[in-house]
């Protein structure tokens, strides 16, 4: 199921209209169309954001990793749960992050982990 589908078919669940959701979202029906119907399929980060938080949903189920990693359902309230509490700077790089992990193989994976673990062992990056 492709992004756009979910999309619809949360919205449809809602019983929500084209226009409402994308009044919630900040765009119009027609990108909400476009969004469901594939036109548009390299959806910003920040729509994500907002169109889970309108549709009740995590912003992994949205995209669809929910089932295609079959995490668990504690993984999932996890990271749920700490995406609201990070600022909208680390949102995007949080949702750009999980988009590229998704394109490695394990390997790849573990070595992502090991990166961003090196930059929270550097002072400039860590938080004061």
């Amino acid at each position: 199921m492709t992004i756009g589908e979910r999309i619809k078919e949360l919205r449809t669940q809602k019983g929500m209209t084209l226009e409402e959701l994308g009044n919630k979202v900040g765009v119009g029906k027609s990108t909400v169309r476009k969004w469901e119907t594939g036109v548009i399929s390299n959806i910003k980060t920040d729509k994500i954001a907002r169109l889970s938080d309108a549709l009740n949903v995590s912003p992994l189920a949205l995209i669809g990793w929910e089932d295609e990693l079959k995490f668990d359902n504690m993984r999932i309230d996890i990271i749920s749960n700490e995406y609201h509490y990070l600022s909208d700077v680390a949102k995007d790089s949080y949702t750009e992050i999980l988009t590229c992990l998704k394109l490695l193989n394990d390997d790849g994976a573990k070595e992502a982990l090991k990166r961003v673990s090196e930059l929270t062992e550097l002072k400039r990056y860590k938080k004061n």
